[in-house]
């Protein structure tokens, strides 16, 4: 699914990709594939019209918002491939880009196994407030978390956050009190950040549940 401005793309429903809470693997940093097999993609869009295009992997297609269109891509060799959205869309479409990851056949199923894994451990009931809240708010416009579909490009990725030695190079170490002052009102710790107070803006419960979930992100 093409939105301004980033790629949110979900795995088949395959016992390959399940989660435990039953859902299916999402990514919104790149697509992973295996070398030598064609894939066939499912394109929609979110808001206004995009194309998905990877010169290397084959043709481009539109996303268009309410409909499905398809396109097929085969990687031929293991390796990263790099593409761009090719339709117009907005303030940030220069910075809407695409990258595929080919993988050998034989080490396919070993990344499959670690990426959903891994997700499980990002969706863990304990702390799905959290997540839920990241996701669907404006944390997920500015920050990519891997293994989710938080692709954003304006702040720094936080895929690994809680194990970081610092918060922004000022506020250390990571933890609940540091953290939890950082998404309250991060521009009065660090002044001229692009980051936003969050004070006021988010109820201080969401606040609390979102810092629980970062905490996870080993």
């Amino acid at each position: 699914e093409g939105r301004q401005w980033s790629w949110n793309f979900t795995y088949p429903d395959s016992p390959t990709f399940k989660l435990q809470d039953g859902t299916t693997l999402q990514a919104g940093e790149q697509l992973d594939i295996p070398v030598g097999q064609k894939i066939k993609l499912e394109l929609t869009a979110k808001d206004v019209i995009h194309s998905f295009w990877v010169p290397n992997l084959g043709g481009k297609k539109d996303a268009v918002p309410g409909h499905n269109t398809s396109l097929w891509i085969e990687a031929d060799q293991p390796g990263t491939y790099k593409g761009q959205c090719f339709e117009f869309c907005g303030d940030g479409h220069a910075d809407m880009l695409i990258t595929v990851v080919a993988h050998p056949q034989s080490d396919y199923a070993t990344w499959a196994a670690d990426a959903v894994k891994q997700a499980n451990l990002l969706n863990d009931p304990k702390t799905a407030v959290g997540r839920n809240a990241f996701l669907t708010g404006p944390c997920a416009g500015c920050h990519t978390v891997k293994g989710t579909t938080a692709a954003g490009k304006v702040g720094p990725e936080l895929t690994h956050i809680a194990s970081k030695p610092n918060i922004a190079g000022v506020l250390s170490p990571v933890n609940q009190e540091n953290l939890t002052k950082w998404v309250r009102n991060a521009p009065s710790i660090k002044p001229g950040i692009v980051m936003p107070k969050f004070e006021g803006v988010l109820p201080d419960d969401q606040i609390d549940a979102i810092v629980q979930w970062l905490l996870t992100l080993k």
